[in-house]
Parts: structure tokens; sequence; C-alpha cells
């Protein structure tokens, strides 16, 4: 099931691929929540939410998927680290040698289609967009097994993570 936050807050179900069902009076006191609370409620309870939704999936129709505006789905997790495994392979770089993530602000985060915002910075630098998947953790987790990992995503969403290369500082 594919759940999605669009226009002025609403919650949302995406059916057949290309329709929005909202879904968001299914959540209680919704609006005085906000947006980050009543996702993180959604994703503990999900037992519960998943079967109002389906319902509400199977009794309503949906408006286009290009007719709403999205959002972003957690506006303010409560953390959020990145891996830099896909460049340890590079010429001069081992495990050992070069750390294997680092932290995102959650508030550099932004929905689809908003616009991000480039500083001026030195010519040697170019900006690099790169397509990732963000997995959200779904309950606490710590020395989870690798063969357990997967019990603790609640799902993944794509992204873009935006870099900048050329620009160097070492401590």
């Amino acid at each position: 099931m594919k759940i999605l936050r669009f226009n002025d807050d609403r919650i949302g179900v995406v059916k057949n691929g290309n329709l929005v069902v909202d879904v968001s009076d299914s959540v209680s006191a919704r609006k005085a929540k906000g947006p980050q609370r009543v996702m993180e409620e959604i994703i503990e309870g999900w037992r519960k939410y998943r079967r109002r939704f389906e319902k509400i999936l199977s009794e309503q129709e949906g408006v286009p998927l290009g007719s709403v505006e999205l959002r972003a789905p957690l506006p303010r997790p409560s953390k959020c680290i990145a891996a830099f495994s896909n460049y340890i392979d590079r010429p001069g770089r081992t495990a050992d040698n070069f750390p294997h993530e680092y932290f995102y602000k959650s508030s550099d985060l932004i929905g689809p289609g908003e616009a991000v915002e480039l500083r001026d910075i030195p010519s040697c630098v170019v900006y690099q967009p790169e397509a990732e998947f963000a997995y959200v953790i779904g309950k606490t987790a710590q020395n989870v097994p690798e063969s357990k990992a997967l019990d603790y995503v609640f799902g993944y969403v794509p992204f873009f993570d935006i870099s900048t290369r050329g620009l160097v500082r070492r401590t």
C-alpha cells in the first residue's frame, strides 16, 4: 500500500497506481496533531490503519494522482542517516579509511516539486543529484541481526540526495 501526504496536509492512499483516495478523516484529531505526528501514529498503529484504509479504498474512487500536490511523506523525521557504501569502491578508499554513514538534518528535507536552494560557492564545485531510497524504520531497533532487519522496515520512499563535488574540508 502506498501512503502519501498531499495538498494541505491531507493523507492519501494510491489506488490502481494512478488515483489518490483521501483517508485523512480516518485519523482522529489529525489537525491538532500536525503532519509529522499523524504519520508517526499511522506507522505505530499500522494494523488498525491498514484495515481502515483498505475499507475506504474499496468504497471510494479517488482523484487522479496528477491533480494533487505531493508533500514530503515524513516532514520532520526524528533521524536521517545516509550510507556511503557506494563510494567505498573508489580508488584510495576502503572501509577502514572512509566513513560508513552520515546524518542529514530533517529540516533539509523537502517534498516533490519544491525548490532546492543551491548556494553560490566556488566554480570548482559541482552539484550532483543522486537517486536514492529512504527506508522508513517502523519501530525502535538496536543490535538487530541482518536476518531480522527487514522486520523493522515500515516502508521506503524514493528521493534525491544532492551532493557537492569538489568542495573538500578535512579536519
